[in-house]
């Protein structure tokens, strides 16, 4: 009798135990399936972060040894032509001006091509260059021999001064367009010229880059591609700038961007 009592309490606690223990194992695998769910979440998104950190650096890089060249060649023909035609010597150099000024906002490599492109023209007498390297890779602070140069005694400080405060004022309203950008591909369109009065030339430099919201890269992992564009006046005084501003911005969102490695489609590799 004693031992079919022991038994009977037995399968009661038994049953009474059983529901409230699956319970308990169901939460226990639930729990870690959610919380492992998650973590592979935030393991994909940053795996997604880094490759695509890794393709935008690659980008970059690509498109500035690609336009470098260009841009070298350009400014290099406008360089050496400079002084060598005194009826075309001012509108020369509003081009080597104009163009060198936005090379200089996306490539500190051309921060100093505008002052030596003026020395270029302003010389009464021109220097014989022979440069060391034939390509001229870095033309206006290259260590060149000079013979035969002569020092206009009318050219100062001052204008190489307000040269600089102008690049540096058209770098500051740069700033303000391109915040919070990465990986800007600048592309200068066409320039237009227009006489204000004698010796005063107003020149317009339309231009228009892609660039990738660093906010939305870092944030979601995303690639969000904004296309802007604007106008660049340029006034001359014969061959001296005397203004820069930047006008007409206009910005365009959700454009197409191509990484330019290994993928076409931004939504699905980048």
């Amino acid at each position: 009798m004693t031992t079919f009592t022991a038994l009977l309490c037995a399968a009661q606690s038994a049953e009474l135990a059983s529901p409230g223990t699956k319970v308990h194992q169901n939460d226990a695998i639930v729990v870690p399936d959610a919380l492992a769910t998650k973590r592979r979440l935030r393991n994909r998104v940053s795996c997604r972060k880094t490759r695509l950190k890794r393709k935008l650096y690659q980008h970059s890089l690509e498109v500035l040894a690609r336009e470098r060249h260009k841009r070298h060649k350009y400014l290099t023909q406008l360089y050496l032509c400079l002084g060598s035609h005194p009826d075309r010597d001012n509108a020369l150099f509003r081009e080597f001006a104009t163009t060198s000024l936005h090379y200089a906002l996306v490539d500190a490599q051309y921060t100093k091509w505008l002052d030596a492109g003026k020395d270029q023209v302003t010389l009464p007498c021109r220097s014989t260059v022979e440069c060391d390297d034939d390509e001229y890779d870095h033309l206006p602070t290259r260590k060149c021999k000079r013979t035969r140069r002569v020092h206009d005694n009318d050219v100062s400080t001052a204008p190489g001064n307000n040269s600089r405060a102008l690049q540096t004022s058209l770098v500051e309203q740069w700033r303000l367009i391109v915040d919070g950008l990465q990986n800007i591909d600048l592309q200068l369109h066409r320039m237009d010229e227009h006489e204000i009065a004698t010796g005063i030339v107003d020149r317009h430099c339309y231009w228009k880059f892609v660039g990738v919201s660093s906010a939305k890269m870092k944030r979601f992992g995303e690639i969000a591609a904004v296309a802007v564009s604007g106008i660049t006046r340029v006034r001359f005084h014969n061959h001296h700038v005397e203004e820069v501003n930047i006008s007409n911005v206009r910005r365009e969102d959700n454009v197409p961007f191509d990484c330019n490695i290994s993928c076409n489609n931004t939504n699905e590799a980048c």
